[in-house]
């Protein structure tokens, strides 16, 4: 099984040509999360205070009122870093 920071680290590597010996680095400071399908990463009234790698899938940032969607603010696809 490769590990889900894998697709991180070659990410890196293309985009900014990190070293090798700064890849390790991402094992400390990047922890794998997983969501199922409609799950929330954060809802009213909590602070985001992270920054994702989708690795996998996609995800959206919208905005609610009155229990209604209201704007999809960004969509989000694999291999791209988020601020979430």
């Amino acid at each position: 099984m490769i590990a889900m920071t894998e697709g991180l680290k070659q990410f890196c590597i293309k985009a900014i040509n990190m070293p090798a010996k700064n890849l390790a680095l991402i094992d400390v400071y990047f922890k794998p999360v997983k969501l199922r399908k409609k799950a929330f990463l954060w809802k009213e009234g909590e602070i985001c205070s992270v920054i994702g790698f989708l690795t996998q899938g996609a995800i959206r940032h919208f905005f609610c009122k009155d229990g209604e969607e209201k704007k999809l603010r960004h969509f989000a696809r694999k291999h791209v870093f988020h601020r979430l």
